[in-house]
């Protein structure tokens, strides 16, 4: 779904969408952009940039996307708008241990490269 700002997806059962840099990723579950306790990418979809992180949070993915848009420096640079903004949720998992371990499995799985390389101050906010 397209947001002023950037998109947010939402997604269902069998949906593909292609935001990885190692393939194409299936998202399984039924995912709200409302649900909380969830694993995101951010992406930046500017040709020759294509930047992104993955990140996993306690809150819903609505929220961290309206963070972002207000609080992102990447999409403050030069060159770069809001419009170049893509946040897919690609899991939700209440338990913490659990929702870290399904990131570290996506990064290593599908090569995403956690580029983007907002400040860490920046992302501690976030998270």
């Amino acid at each position: 779904n397209r947001a002023p700002g950037g998109t947010i997806h939402r997604s269902g059962n069998n949906i593909i969408e292609k935001c990885c840099a190692g393939g194409t990723l299936e998202i399984k579950d039924e995912i709200n952009c409302r649900d909380d306790h969830i694993v995101y990418i951010l992406s930046c979809t500017k040709p020759n940039c294509m930047k992104q992180e993955i990140r996993d949070t306690k809150s819903s993915g609505v929220e961290m996307f309206r963070k972002y848009r207000k609080e992102c420096q990447h999409f403050q640079m030069p060159g770069h708008t809001e419009e170049d903004m893509e946040f897919v949720v690609v899991a939700t998992e209440g338990n913490d241990i659990k929702r870290q371990k399904i990131r570290n499995t996506l990064i290593k799985t599908y090569k995403i490269r956690n580029d983007l390389n907002e400040p860490e101050a920046e992302l501690i906010q976030l998270v």
